[in-house]
Protein backbone atom coordinates (compact mmCIF):
# COMPACT_ATOMS: atom_id res chain seq x y z
CA UNK A 1 0.00 0.00 0.00
CA UNK A 2 2.79 2.45 0.86
CA UNK A 3 4.44 1.91 -2.52
CA UNK A 4 1.27 3.03 -4.30
CA UNK A 5 1.39 6.37 -2.51
CA UNK A 6 4.73 7.16 -4.11
CA UNK A 7 3.42 7.13 -7.67
CA UNK A 8 1.16 10.17 -7.21
CA UNK A 9 -2.42 10.18 -8.24
CA UNK A 10 -5.48 12.09 -9.32
CA UNK A 11 -6.56 14.04 -6.27
CA UNK A 12 -8.12 17.11 -7.85
CA UNK A 13 -6.89 20.52 -8.83
CA UNK A 14 -5.24 21.38 -12.10
CA UNK A 15 -2.36 18.95 -12.22
CA UNK A 16 -1.58 15.55 -10.90
CA UNK A 17 -0.28 15.42 -7.38
CA UNK A 18 3.46 14.84 -7.39
CA UNK A 19 4.90 11.48 -6.49
CA UNK A 20 7.44 11.61 -3.70
CA UNK A 21 10.81 9.98 -4.34
CA UNK A 22 11.68 8.65 -0.90
CA UNK A 23 13.81 5.60 -0.15
CA UNK A 24 12.04 5.13 3.18
CA UNK A 25 8.36 4.36 2.85
CA UNK A 26 7.71 3.21 6.43
CA UNK A 27 5.36 6.13 7.16
CA UNK A 28 2.99 7.30 4.43
CA UNK A 29 2.87 11.08 4.73
CA UNK A 30 2.64 11.45 0.96
CA UNK A 31 -1.14 11.24 0.65
CA UNK A 32 -1.82 14.30 2.78
CA UNK A 33 1.05 16.17 1.10
CA UNK A 34 -0.27 15.38 -2.40
CA UNK A 35 -3.82 16.36 -1.42
CA UNK A 36 -2.56 19.68 -0.08
CA UNK A 37 -0.53 20.52 -3.20
CA UNK A 38 -3.39 19.44 -5.48
CA UNK A 39 -5.85 21.65 -3.63
CA UNK A 40 -3.76 24.71 -4.55
CA UNK A 41 -3.13 23.75 -8.16
CA UNK A 42 -4.61 25.10 -11.36
CA UNK A 43 -4.20 23.88 -14.89
CA UNK A 44 -2.24 26.43 -16.95
CA UNK A 45 -3.99 28.08 -19.90
CA UNK A 46 -3.22 26.20 -23.10
CA UNK A 47 -2.46 22.93 -21.31
CA UNK A 48 -5.06 20.20 -21.77
CA UNK A 49 -5.90 17.59 -19.13
CA UNK A 50 -4.02 14.38 -19.74
CA UNK A 51 -1.53 16.04 -22.06
CA UNK A 52 1.73 14.10 -22.28
CA UNK A 53 3.99 16.64 -20.57
CA UNK A 54 5.64 16.71 -17.18
CA UNK A 55 8.22 18.56 -15.14
CA UNK A 56 10.47 17.28 -12.37
CA UNK A 57 11.55 19.56 -9.52
CA UNK A 58 13.53 19.18 -6.32
CA UNK A 59 12.03 20.88 -3.29
CA UNK A 60 13.86 21.62 -0.04
CA UNK A 61 11.73 22.14 3.06
CA UNK A 62 12.39 23.65 6.47
CA UNK A 63 11.42 21.79 9.64
CA UNK A 64 8.28 23.95 9.93
CA UNK A 65 7.04 22.71 6.53
CA UNK A 66 7.85 25.89 4.59
CA UNK A 67 9.94 25.99 1.43
CA UNK A 68 13.61 26.42 2.29
CA UNK A 69 14.43 27.74 -1.18
CA UNK A 70 13.04 28.11 -4.68
CA UNK A 71 12.26 24.66 -6.20
CA UNK A 72 14.98 23.47 -8.59
CA UNK A 73 14.20 22.11 -12.03
CA UNK A 74 15.76 18.64 -12.47
CA UNK A 75 15.06 18.09 -16.17
CA UNK A 76 15.36 20.59 -19.01
CA UNK A 77 12.17 22.26 -20.21
CA UNK A 78 11.71 22.13 -23.97
CA UNK A 79 8.22 23.59 -24.49
CA UNK A 80 6.18 26.61 -23.48
CA UNK A 81 3.58 24.26 -21.97
CA UNK A 82 6.21 22.75 -19.68
CA UNK A 83 7.25 26.27 -18.69
CA UNK A 84 3.64 27.12 -17.82
CA UNK A 85 3.25 23.88 -15.85
CA UNK A 86 6.43 24.66 -13.94
CA UNK A 87 5.24 28.16 -13.02
CA UNK A 88 1.84 26.86 -11.86
CA UNK A 89 3.51 24.06 -9.88
CA UNK A 90 5.83 26.47 -8.08
CA UNK A 91 2.89 28.74 -7.36
CA UNK A 92 0.91 25.84 -5.86
CA UNK A 93 3.87 24.79 -3.70
CA UNK A 94 4.26 28.36 -2.42
CA UNK A 95 0.54 28.92 -1.80
CA UNK A 96 0.03 25.68 0.10
CA UNK A 97 2.83 26.06 2.62
CA UNK A 98 3.37 25.37 5.43
CA UNK A 99 3.07 21.61 5.07
CA UNK A 100 2.20 20.95 8.69
CA UNK A 101 0.98 17.42 7.92
CA UNK A 102 4.58 16.30 7.50
CA UNK A 103 5.71 14.52 10.67
CA UNK A 104 8.54 16.41 12.41
CA UNK A 105 10.17 13.17 13.56
CA UNK A 106 10.53 12.11 9.89
CA UNK A 107 12.18 15.36 8.75
CA UNK A 108 15.19 13.49 7.33
CA UNK A 109 12.81 11.78 4.87
CA UNK A 110 10.99 14.87 3.63
CA UNK A 111 13.49 17.72 3.87
CA UNK A 112 14.36 17.09 0.20
CA UNK A 113 11.66 15.86 -2.19
CA UNK A 114 11.90 15.13 -5.92
CA UNK A 115 8.47 15.86 -7.39
CA UNK A 116 6.98 15.14 -10.82
CA UNK A 117 4.04 17.26 -11.98
CA UNK A 118 1.80 16.49 -14.97
CA UNK A 119 -1.62 17.84 -16.01
CA UNK A 120 -4.97 16.25 -15.20
CA UNK A 121 -8.45 17.67 -15.46
CA UNK A 122 -11.42 18.05 -13.19
CA UNK A 123 -11.76 17.78 -9.47
CA UNK A 124 -12.08 14.27 -8.06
Amino acid sequence: MAELALVGGRLGGGFNAPPVDSPRVGYDFTTAFRERVSSCSTLPAGVSPGENISIVMRVFLNRDGTLASQPQLLQPISTAKQQALMQHSISALQQCQPYTMLPPEKYAQWKKLDLTFFPVGGIF
